[in-house]
C-alpha cells in the first residue's frame, strides 16, 4: 500500500512526446530532490538528475524507483531515439509470495519462443 508521500505517484501515464518526457523528468527530479524516492538507473550515467540537461537523452531511458517511506516501486522508460515512446508505471508489490527454488530464468530459444526454465537450471 502507498504512502502518504508517493500516492500522487502511484499510476501509469503514456509517454509520447518529448515536452512528456521531460514533464516525467521534472517530477521525477522534484521527488528525488526532496527525499521521496531514491533512484536505480539502469546505468550510472542514465540518472534522472543528469538527463535532458547539458548531456541530452540517451537513447533508451530505464530507472527504477523506491519510496523512500514505504518502499512502493516506479518505472519511467522512453526510447527516445526513434520516439517509441515509453511511460512513467507504478509497480505494486507482489502479493503471492517468491516460489520455492526461487524465480524463473527464461532462456530464448528462438526469437518466437521463449521457454520458462527452472532457476538453477
Amino acid at each position: 500500500m502507498p504512502c502518504d508521500r508517493c500516492r500522487a505517484l502511484c499510476l501509469d501515464w503514456s509517454i509520447r512526446t518529448p515536452g512528456e518526457l521531460e514533464h516525467a523528468l521534472t517530477v521525477a527530479r522534484d521527488n528525488l530532490s526532496d527525499g521521496t524516492l531514491t533512484e536505480q538507473p539502469d546505468h550510472p550515467d542514465n540518472s534522472v538528475l543528469r538527463m535532458g540537461q547539458d548531456r541530452g537523452w540517451p537513447d533508451i531511458v530505464s530507472v527504477d524507483f523506491t519510496c523512500t517511506t514505504c518502499g512502493a516501486r516506479f518505472h519511467l522508460s522512453c526510447e527516445t531515439y526513434h520516439g517509441g515512446g515509453g511511460g512513467w508505471s507504478f509497480r505494486p508489490r507482489r502479493s503471492t509470495p517468491r516460489p520455492p527454488g526461487g524465480y524463473v530464468r527464461r532462456r530464448v530459444i528462438h526469437p518466437d519462443f521463449v521457454l520458462g526454465v527452472p532457476a538453477g537450471a
